[in-house]
């Protein structure tokens, strides 16, 4: 093969590499674009006779959520599940479950939820400027006063691929005027935290809000 055609052939090379980088940009342009500009779908389902089908259905739902025969003596009870989905790339899940007891029943799961579950003792971040996986550690909403039980893998594991994020987490929440107590449970494969790193206290809370808001059934 004399020079020329090596340089010919060369060239051909080139020139499809650059062609198929270029394809490959292009697609992933289009692909950030639809998932930015595609409005956002939901998805919801409220027949409690699909309770632990989506407790098997959403990602470590199970390792979380009480089942029925575990949440005691309640009088009521109401559960959703929420599919919110951004585009199609971007999407989470809740499951939601709101019992109502009696004076006495309730006193008693109240407290049983406060030993049951490892919570948040203060806002994490990993470093003191990093950004915040968790702005916060309580939260008072609706009446409700919440704590938070992060899935531990995520938060502090050593696999560098789930460390430091809030992908999985549950929140419970008590409300003694109401005697309610309420467990709802998130998860987003692609969320890796909360709040800037600058975040103002009232901006820490209300990116709390503002998520229970967008991902859960709520029943007043």
């Amino acid at each position: 093969m004399n020079e020329e055609n090596k340089k010919k052939k060369w060239l051909v090379a080139v020139v499809i590499i650059a062609k198929t980088v270029i394809i490959a940009a292009a697609v992933l342009l289009v692909a950030f674009l639809c998932a930015f500009f595609i409005p956002h779908t939901v998805k919801q389902s409220n027949k409690i006779g699909d309770y632990d089908k989506y407790l098997e259905k959403v990602c470590y739902a199970a390792e979380f959520m009480p089942s029925l025969d575990e949440i005691g003596d309640y009088e009521n009870v109401n559960f959703g599940y929420k599919e919110y989905s951004h585009g199609w790339m971007f999407c989470s899940e809740g499951l939601s479950l709101f019992a109502e007891y009696s004076d006495e029943d309730y006193n008693a799961e109240k407290e049983k939820t406060v030993y049951k579950y490892e919570y948040l003792t203060e806002p994490y971040k990993p470093t003191e400027n990093s950004d915040y996986i968790f702005p916060v550690a309580e939260l008072e909403y609706k009446g409700y006063e919440f704590g938070i039980v992060p899935k531990k893998e995520y938060l502090y594991g050593s696999d560098t691929e789930y460390r430091y994020s809030c992908k999985s987490f549950m929140l419970v929440g008590n409300n003694d005027a109401e005697r309610k107590i309420v467990y709802l449970y998130f998860y987003d494969s692609d969320l890796d935290l909360l709040a800037q790193a600058d975040a103002t206290e009232e901006e820490c809370r209300q990116s709390m809000i503002e998520l229970i808001k967008d991902s859960f059934c709520w029943f007043d």
